[in-house]
């Protein structure tokens, strides 16, 4: 399966996934919420820690614990996303309805995309805005539409949440695309926090005693599998793979998917402003991706007249074979393309600069080059067609790509197109 291929089918599990589990939600709504969010906490670490032992990769977990950027990460997301969101969702759902939750949540990925440039250094284009105003202008409607009138003084608090919960899933989303670990052991530490976390909490409010009927143990059981370790598996991994602004467009759809899951679960109408909001969505979906096929979507670390149009490829090596270009992404690098058109004979010349900068890489930093006619080790053709698809380079030009530290892929580069000139 093309690498492209694979992070639709991805995303469209996502959503699907993303849509349901809100709904989950009213199944427990019964319960107290820090009760709640502590055993789906419990649940996703102990699934999760099956997961991890099943893939056999336990042993990232040092590196995660030991090492300063892996260890922020892991805190920040698993106190913010895994045990944050977590708790608000546990409570918002006793005042309000999975769709009207869905509908404010569903605010992040604006937030997400607005957030590209600062957290991904990803350029965003004016119809890439366009675009996510038009899905936000038919999500306004919506809400408006179907909630003024059934505003309560104690829904009103959990609206607020929500919208927090929004923020910072955004943030949260934003670092996991940054910062590419393996993900099985990485979905344990997440909850593996999220349960440290909430527990001392719930023993001090003396609510770690739960008080469960089977259909809400059941209805636990099912949000800490699906919400705390396969949709978290799903969503990152269609983060990773395809563009920023395509992801938090696509997203924009789980607010009717849960309209429809709400309906055939619980017997809830569905309102015709959801049936407007999701065709804003599409609309706004096809208008972010009319752009100019060699737009770049990476900014430079250096405004410097000598640096190439660099684009930023990570995405097309998500799962890659290469142990190369895996360590770069999973120490937080990413996977950055240039492309020059050259004579025949500078191909090979091309290609003989970039073993050389290999071999004196010392002097560049923490990364590694490669080129599109000699790729590392463990590249598949399929990869390279999508870095074909986002850098929209000739089947004559010499394509440069260097794995690693940003700024670091970046000198290396500068040197190398000025000696291709």
């Amino acid at each position: 399966m093309k690498v492209k291929t694979f992070g639709y089918v991805v995303l469209g599990i996502a959503v699907l996934m993303l849509g349901l589990f809100p709904v989950a939600y009213r199944f427990a709504n019964s319960t107290d919420p820090l009760t709640l969010a502590l055993y789906i906490a419990l649940v996703g670490t102990v699934a999760s820690f099956i997961l991890m032992m099943y893939k056999g990769t336990q042993g990232y977990l040092v590196g995660y614990f030991t090492k300063r950027t892996p260890l922020l990460v892991i805190l920040a997301c698993g106190l913010l996303e895994f045990a944050g969101i977590n708790l608000i969702f546990s409570y918002t759902t006793h005042y309000i309805t999975a769709s009207l939750v869905a509908v404010i949540y569903r605010t992040w990925p604006l937030m997400a995309l607005l957030l590209a440039p600062l957290l991904l250094r990803e350029r965003i284009s004016k119809m890439e805005l366009l675009g996510v105003f038009i899905a936000f202008a038919g999500m306004a409607i919506a809400f408006l539409w179907t909630s003024g009138n059934s505003l309560t003084g104690v829904a009103l608090p959990a609206l607020a949440l929500v919208f927090l919960a929004a923020l910072m899933d955004a943030v949260v989303s934003s670092l996991q695309k940054r910062y590419s670990y393996e993900l099985t052991s990485l979905i344990f530490a997440f909850n593996l926090v999220s349960a440290a976390a909430l527990l001392p909490i719930a023993l001090y409010f003396n609510a770690a005693s739960p008080d469960f009927t089977s259909s809400i143990a059941g209805a636990v059981i099912f949000i800490g599998i699906l919400q705390n370790v396969l949709i978290t598996f799903f969503f990152i991994l269609a983060f990773r793979s395809v563009k920023t602004s395509v992801a938090s467009n696509a997203f924009m759809l789980v607010p009717f998917a849960t309209m429809v899951f709400e309906f055939l679960i619980l017997g809830q109408p569905i309102v015709l402003a959801y049936v407007a909001m999701a065709i804003s969505v599409c609309i706004g979906f096809v208008v972010v991706n009319i752009r100019s096929k060699n737009a770049s979507s990476y900014v430079a670390s250096r405004k410097d007249t000598a640096l190439p149009t660099i684009y930023d490829v990570t995405s097309a090596f998500v799962s890659t074979g290469s142990a190369g270009v895996s360590r770069a992404m999973h120490a937080g690098g990413k996977v950055l393309a240039f492309y020059k058109k050259v004579e025949a004979s500078g191909m090979d010349r091309g290609i003989d600069m970039v073993e050389k900068m290999n071999d004196d890489g010392s002097a560049y930093g923490e990364c590694f080059l490669f080129t599109s006619v000699d790729p590392a080790d463990g590249i598949r053709p399929a990869e390279m067609e999508y870095v074909k698809e986002i850098v929209g380079h000739g089947d004559d030009d010499l394509v440069v790509l260097g794995a690693g530290e940003p700024s670091a892929v970046e000198h290396a580069f500068e040197e190398l197109h000025s000696k291709l000139q």
